[in-house]
């Protein structure tokens, strides 16, 4: 993590707030269209429960997208936001989701990835993300489909040193799409673990030595997340990044730097091995 990575999640641990209709604390919001202005990427869409960022009008795209979502409202519970890196190799904060909307953020900053990946940062994804079911119905209405990688925190494979962990793949079994999110993984480490919804069915697309397991021997049960809501009607899984502490208070949590900086990289070569195909 460099200086000015640092800098930008201490800018973004700062309040947003959301009901199941509408954000009313913004000072989250107002950060990222500051740090985003005069980039590669566009506001195409302001909506009550989200912002879509693009490089092009949503009519210049492409039909097919790959949508990195990144939920921004916080609990009620927190309201001490701070971000600290207490020595070379860790970083403490109210990380729940601020460290992911930084991740996005720097991706966007980079410039690198294809037309056809776009971001949006979310709300009411501590209450019943509204925000992802309402950005899904305005894909639907402009003839988009999407593949959607949910960005968020994560209590799994922290305990193991896990660099980054892949959750809630709702996928179909398709192996195009799974082939690609294992091959993006791959570039950015071999150091990632697997958790899912249902252990009954897991990824047969994810290689066995990547599933992280319970105390029991069991493949170890994901969180919920926007994933859930996504999955109604999009293919999806959730990109996550391993944290020690408690998320969801005023007392917050660890994540290590080499954690953040390969999750970087994981988003990148997801999004772009996802990219290629046609969904």
């Amino acid at each position: 993590m460099n200086n000015f990575e640092l800098e930008l999640l201490k800018k973004l641990n700062v309040p947003c707030r959301s009901t199941s209709d509408r954000f009313y604390v913004c000072d989250r919001l107002e950060v990222i269209k500051q740090t985003l202005s005069g980039s590669a990427y566009s506001l195409i869409e302001e909506a009550p429960l989200f912002l879509l960022y693009a490089k092009k009008p949503l009519d210049e795209l492409s039909d097919n997208l790959v949508v990195v979502s990144s939920h921004v409202d916080c609990v009620s519970t927190i309201t001490n936001f701070f971000a600290d890196l207490v020595s070379k190799d860790t970083i403490y904060g109210t990380f729940d989701n601020s460290i992911t909307n930084t991740s996005a953020i720097i991706n966007m900053l980079e410039g690198s990835l294809p037309d056809n990946v776009v971001f949006a940062f979310t709300g009411d994804e501590e209450r019943g993300s509204a925000g992802a079911r309402k950005l899904t119905r305005y894909l639907e209405r402009n003839d988009k489909k999407a593949f959607v990688i949910v960005l968020d925190v994560t209590y799994s494979g922290y305990d193991e040193g896990y660099y980054f962990s892949i959750e809630n793949d709702f996928i179909d079994d398709n192996s195009a799409q799974g082939d690609a999110i294992v091959k993006g993984a791959y570039m950015a480490s071999e150091n990632w673990c697997f958790a899912t919804p249902d252990p009954l069915e897991p990824s047969s697309a994810i290689p066995r030595k990547h599933y992280l397991l319970d105390d029991d021997g069991q493949i170890e049960i994901s969180d919920v997340d926007e994933s859930y809501t996504y999955a109604d009607e999009l293919d999806c899984f959730s990109l996550c990044i391993p944290v020690d502490g408690n998320m969801h208070s005023n007392k917050g949590c660890t994540t290590r730097t080499i954690c953040f900086d390969t999750y970087n990289k994981a988003l990148k070569y997801i999004a772009l091995a996802l990219s290629e195909l046609t969904f």
